[in-house]
């Protein structure tokens, strides 16, 4: 349930209670208004009769003067005075002033309280008659039903004005809850979104206020933690860097010197005339070399790296230049849609890693045919690296690829991005996509 159909419910649930406890009173005070106006109507009635049944007594034409006094009550409201003859019989009756609109059945049967009546007997000179006073809530109950009607339609034009105005009023100051929302569902990695204004009720503003500061702190918290990430790239490419001098400077030299020593010790073995150990020596000499290609390989793919202050689009043609080399059976399609003038040697830096590692584990682990890489940042709002390969599906039993991946993981996630790797639907080969959010202060640098 919405809050402002929340606000609204309760005040319509205390409306009817207001209403049922309203209307049994009103049912009580009728009630006893209805009684009191019959019982009262009968005392004048009587009071009436007993006034002039004195004058009567005197008077020649008895006959005339019980039809006068009978006609006397003619459009009496609540009364209807009746001659009873000495048989019992009705001899004239008065008639009652009619309601124009009779009240439902159920309404007078729920206010009824009976119809009080009385008689009055004549004197000797009159014969033996009497006058029966009957009582008739009729009109009465019309009037509590047409003051009823009208309770009923002010309270219907009560509920037509207030609901409707309760609504526009709390959807007007509950509006700044829907910018909040709005502002909490487009909180994304880059942190773009923009204060909200702070207007409305002051617990709207307060809260108004208080999300303000947090996407403050939250933007600050995340650009100390992009220069984090920053210096740990930088770090990261510095030990990079390191490990191949190292292995140039400390592995490369020793590998030489082995190889060729065991090139004399072969030499002498054969002049010897030591064919056995001739033959081990050399593949002594054959692990050698193995080793120093795969050193060599290591060192390309360590100092690769440096090729990025040449530009993302130069380090990218170098690394398919070497694999093509190497592969030239793998057709390598790289496409670049607006990069502009680059994205900054850090995020330049983690697409680089991206297609190096999603190059080497399609090359080591699948036999593809073509591999296309895609860079798309025509958005302006994120970089879609993507690398799809025919290669077949992803080998879940290659766990020497896990760390590649985690690498690339991270790095991507450091930046602000997410990255997906899954089969493609035909299950023909695996895509790698990596989705960074667009470094805007690059581009500003840049222009």
């Amino acid at each position: 349930m919405s809050l402002r159909f929340g606000l609204i419910l309760p005040v319509a649930l205390m409306l009817m209670v207001s209403l049922m406890l309203g209307g049994g009173l009103a049912w009580l005070h009728a009630v006893r208004s209805v009684a009191t106006e019959m019982d009262a109507a009968l005392v004048v009635g009587q009071h009436t009769v007993q006034t002039v049944i004195p004058y009567m007594s005197k008077s020649s034409e008895g006959a005339a003067d019980l039809q006068q006094l009978i006609d006397t009550f003619d459009g009496d409201r609540h009364l209807r005075a009746t001659l009873i003859g000495n048989d019992g019989r009705a001899i004239t009756t008065s008639s009652l002033f009619l309601p124009p609109h009779p009240v439902p059945r159920w309404f007078a049967r729920a206010l009824g309280s009976g119809q009080p009546s009385a008689r009055l007997a004549l004197s000797p000179g009159h014969g033996e008659v009497e006058i029966l006073l009957e009582t008739d809530a009729g009109n009465e109950l019309t009037e509590i039903w047409t003051e009823f009607g009208d309770d009923i339609q002010i309270l219907l034009v009560f509920s037509a004005v207030t609901f409707p105005m309760i609504y526009w009023i709390s959807g007007r100051a509950l509006r700044p809850l829907g910018r909040v929302s709005n502002a909490f569902t487009n909180i994304g990695p880059s942190m773009s979104i923009q204060p909200i204004p702070e207007g409305g009720p002051p617990e709207l503003v307060r809260l108004a206020r208080g999300f303000n500061a947090m996407i403050d702190r939250l933007a600050l918290a995340e650009t100390r933690n992009r220069r984090l990430n920053e210096q740990l790239s930088t770090i990261q490419e510095e030990e990079r860097a390191e490990i191949a001098r190292d292995l140039h400077d400390e592995i490369g030299p020793y590998l030489f010197v082995m190889g060729v020593d065991a090139a004399a010790i072969q030499k002498t073995a054969t002049a010897r005339g030591q064919a056995d150990m001739a033959a081990q020596v050399q593949s002594v000499r054959e692990s050698v070399a193995h080793v120093q290609q795969q050193v060599k390989e290591i060192l390309g793919r360590l100092r690769s790296a440096n090729s990025i202050e040449f530009g993302l689009k130069q380090a990218l043609e170098n690394l398919t230049s070497f694999w093509r080399s190497r592969q030239a059976d793998v057709t390598i399609t790289v496409t670049i849609k607006d990069i502009g003038t680059g994205f900054g040697e850090i995020f330049e830096g983690a697409i680089y890693r991206v297609v190096q590692e999603s190059l080497n584990n399609a090359m080591r682990h699948g036999k593809p045919r073509c591999v296309t890489i895609t860079i798309d940042a025509s958005t302006g709002q994120e970089i879609v690296v993507e690398i799809a390969d025919d290669g077949g599906g992803l080998k879940r039993s290659a766990g020497a690829r896990g760390f590649g991946l985690r690498g690339m993981a991270e790095r991507v996630t450091a930046l602000g991005g997410d990255l997906d790797i899954r089969d493609r639907t035909d299950r023909s080969g695996v895509t790698v996509t990596a989705r960074l959010p667009y470094p805007h202060e690059a581009r500003t640098i840049a222009a």
